[in-house]
Order: C-alpha cells, then structure tokens, then sequence
C-alpha cells in the first residue's frame, strides 16, 4: 500500500511540475520552435530550392506539337534549341500520337533527334524511343504513345537542338496526324 501511495504521489508530482513548467515558459517554447521554421536566410546561406551543391543546373521541361501532314508518311521538326553555353540533359521523353483506327494508318516508329554542330558539319543523331499502341477507343481512335526515361546530352553552340521524327505505316488521313512531344531534364552551364 505504501509503495502504491508513493507511486502516486511520485506521478502526480511529475504532472504538476508539467503544468506548471507549461504555464511559466510557453515564449520560451515557442520561439524555440518558431526559429526552426523561420524562412529568413542571407544569401550566403541561401534556402535550399535547388542543388546547392551544383547551382549551375535548372530545371527543364517543354511541350511541342509535331504534324504529319495529310497524305505523308513522315514529319520532322525541331523542338527545342539548346542555349549557347548550356548542356542540356534529356531525362525523360513521352510522345502521344492519336490516329483514327479507320484510316488504317499506324505509326512505325517514333524517333528523338539530336542536331550538333562539328566542324564537318551539323550531325544528327536519331534515337528510336519504345513505341506502344493503346486499344481503339469508345470514338474509334488508336493512341500510339512513347513514354520513355532516357539520358542524352546535348551542348548548346550555334545549332545543337532536339527535335522529334514520326514514321507512320502509310500516308497521315485527311486531317494529318497531330504528335505532341513532352520533355523533361535539366540544363547545366557548360564547363
């Protein structure tokens, strides 16, 4: 029974020393807290909203629409030209290509082209991304569509740029066949 008691009397302590510990110092408690959330960093310190241990890379991403025309069987473009003084790095492609299934036209392969410029000349280089085809829809269409992580480089100069091909099965219906690339990455100053 004693042992009971003095447990009791040992736990109610501690509970009351809380209260009062609560009661006496809750501006020390909060701005202990307050200074651990507090965005007010000088700029040699900067917050960390990017890779601080590389601040020389941002963020990329565009979209860009690419048109086979009626009656061709293939389109080109560039989509993107690289800025001088800066690498671009591919990270992750997808390409959708939507086609009525009663054109009887499919897409044959879908490419990422890369252009650079060397002292022969600008050379392409062509990379067939992994084409899938989605079942006809309920409004009878095919979606042929890529959706692909990847890693290519690309420096920007006078004309190193990426752009897209689509190779179709026969000629683009009578309202062409409407691509729409997505790219996503990062551009870093060059060395």
């Amino acid at each position: 029974m004693k042992f009971a008691k003095r447990l009791l009397i040992g736990v109610g302590a501690f509970a009351l020393a809380g209260v009062i510990a609560a009661v006496l110092a809750p501006n020390t408690a909060h701005a202990v807290v307050s200074t651990l959330v507090t965005v007010a960093n000088p700029a040699s310190q900067p917050v960390f909203t990017m890779g601080v241990d590389n601040p020389d890379q941002s963020p990329l991403r565009f979209s860009s629409s690419l048109t086979v025309p009626p009656g061709v069987g293939a389109a080109g473009d560039f989509l993107f030209t690289v800025p001088a003084g800066k690498r671009m790095v591919v990270e992750f492609v997808s390409v959708i290509c939507p086609i009525p299934a009663s054109s009887g036209v499919g897409v044959a392969n879908i490419l990422f082209t890369t252009g650079e410029n060397v002292s022969q000349g600008i050379v392409f280089h062509n990379y067939p991304l992994a084409l899938m085809k989605s079942p006809t829809d309920f409004s009878g269409v095919v979606i042929y569509y890529v959706s692909q992580p990847l890693r290519l480089y690309s420096d920007g100069s006078a004309f190193d740029s990426v752009g897209g091909t689509v190779l179709l099965t026969g000629a683009a219906p009578q309202n062409g066949v409407q691509c729409t690339y997505e790219v996503s990455g990062h551009t870093a100053n060059m060395p």
